[in-house]
């Protein structure tokens, strides 16, 4: 950026070298219009202040105004909104995200503001800008049955079949290319609430039916590697999710050995809601993997997703694996339901060598000491095992495991 001419700050008030004074005619200047000027008042205030927040979250929104440098304005107005939470903070750098036609950060800056201001008017007036549009019938209440219904048409339903209607013109298949600038396209509508994430798989179903699905899944997968901007992984998963096919297995399942736990969770969740074999089977190949994490999401997700199923694989993976640790994720994830505090009875009644159970007893001594509103639970959960009845082992079993728990928790 070439130099702002220093000449036409003349005022007097600035003569002196002062900072504060050199921002406030340039904040005059701001309000009365005078962006170019303001911009020189604001230059000359950060070069003789730079640890002023307010002089650099001002000479940030400036420059991206005047000169167009939105990076350099952002990373001033980062920097200050980092060093001072000031609504006038969190407007500027909403305000130069908006210039860099990044409206998705901005109102996520917005929001953000809201959380620590959230009575401040001027940031709920900008935050509202964006994600509540004006009635579609201007003349009508909102509320108003028309108004409701022109709104879900106009905003929702058009702007899918809009994509669905671009692929179909494309007639034929379309290359890679095309399919990365479509997929793109979908996933910013829905972070920016143009479409919803229903409507988003309604679109990768048309576009699996009129382009290659290998090309497809490529493609998902480089944008779940890298994502477009402004949009979340999370955000991509799960409108995949929603197709609910199985072409998109292999995607989630990379998923399960993210680092992020939240992350993990949610594609195992996603997995095990697919309710297919071949979700099933991934889950129960991840049951051995070594982060602790995976194994835990894969074998709470089997026990709640597959029902008597997941429970079985569990029951059954407890039996075969040899590690001790592996054993004790799959233990943990039986001891949050009572079909699953069944599955362990049955596993200690019918074991022979014995080692077994001191594994299964260790497992709830330590679940229940770290969290003794189990032990109401898991009393309960034996109780309902002993007045349904059924084959004396397991009954006897359940019998010991309440007199076990009661000395060990007294």
């Amino acid at each position: 950026m070439k130099t702002l001419r220093r000449s036409n700050l003349d005022n007097e008030s600035v003569k002196n070298q002062n900072p504060a004074a050199y921002f406030n005619e340039g904040l005059s200047c701001f309000k009365n219009g005078d962006n170019r000027k303001a911009l020189e008042y604001f230059q000359m205030a950060h070069e003789l202040d730079r640890d002023s927040p307010r002089n650099a979250s001002y000479y940030g929104r400036l420059l991206a105004i005047c000169t167009g440098d939105s990076a350099r304005g952002l990373e001033l107005c980062t920097w200050a909104l980092r060093k001072e939470k000031e609504i006038a903070h969190h407007i500027n750098l909403g305000k130069v995200y908006e210039i860099s036609g990044n409206a998705m950060a901005a109102q996520r800056v917005y929001r953000l503001g809201l959380d620590y201001f959230p009575k401040c008017r001027e940031l709920q007036e900008e935050y509202w800008g964006y994600t509540r549009k004006g009635p579609v019938v201007s003349f009508l209440d909102r509320a108003h049955s028309l108004n409701r219904k022109l709104g879900i048409l106009l905003r929702r339903v058009l702007p899918v079949w809009k994509e669905r209607y671009a692929v179909k013109l494309a007639g034929g298949r379309l290359d890679e290319e095309e399919i990365r600038e479509r997929l793109c396209s979908v996933f910013r509508k829905i972070a920016d609430g143009k479409v919803t994430r229903e409507g988003g798989a309604m679109f990768l179903k048309d576009l699996l039916r009129r382009a290659e699905a290998g090309l497809v899944v490529e493609e998902l997968e480089r944008l779940t590697a890298c994502p477009p901007s402004g949009v979340y992984v999370r955000t991509i998963l799960h409108t995949i999710l929603l197709t609910r096919n199985d072409l998109f297995i292999n995607i989630l399942s990379k998923f399960l050995t993210h680092a992020d736990e939240e992350t993990v969770v949610f594609a195992a969740k996603g997995l095990a809601g697919l309710r297919s074999f071949e979700s099933f089977k991934v889950l129960v190949k991840h049951l051995d993997y070594d982060d602790y994490l995976c194994r835990k999401a894969v074998a709470e997700a089997l026990a709640e997703g597959f029902g008597r199923d997941g429970i079985e694989a569990l029951k059954h993976h407890i039996m075969a694996v040899n590690g001790y640790m592996y054993k004790l994720t799959s233990i943990e994830a039986l001891l949050k339901s009572r079909d699953g505090v069944r599955a362990l009875v049955e596993i200690i009644a019918f074991e022979e060598t014995g080692g077994m159970s001191q594994i299964i007893l260790e497992a709830v001594r330590g679940r229940v000491a770290h969290r003794p509103q189990e032990l109401d639970f898991l009393k309960k959960s034996l109780h309902v095992i002993l007045e349904a009845g059924g084959r004396e082992a397991v009954l006897v079993t359940a019998e010991e495991l309440i007199k076990a728990l009661e000395r060990s928790f007294r």
